[in-house]
């Protein structure tokens, strides 16, 4: 049985988001330098990646706040 956690989707996507652009930024700073055409593809999608990330884990620590939905 699943903790009430992974019952939201929104949770299971922001964790998701987050750890993979979060691995992604390490990846820049540690990692080789490769860039594309003068733009760090590691830290633009990393840094995207990792904020869309912790946005839905707003959105699903407000959601808990407002109770169940369409109950």
């Amino acid at each position: 049985m699943l903790s009430k956690r992974f019952d939201d989707l929104s949770f299971v996507i922001g964790l998701f988001f987050s750890i993979v652009g979060i691995i992604l930024l390490l990846t820049h700073f540690f990692g080789p330098d490769d860039s594309v055409a003068g733009v760090r593809l590691n830290l633009v999608s990393g840094a995207v990646m990792t904020v869309f990330g912790f946005l839905m884990l707003v959105v699903w620590g407000s959601s808990k706040e407002d109770g169940p939905r369409g109950h």
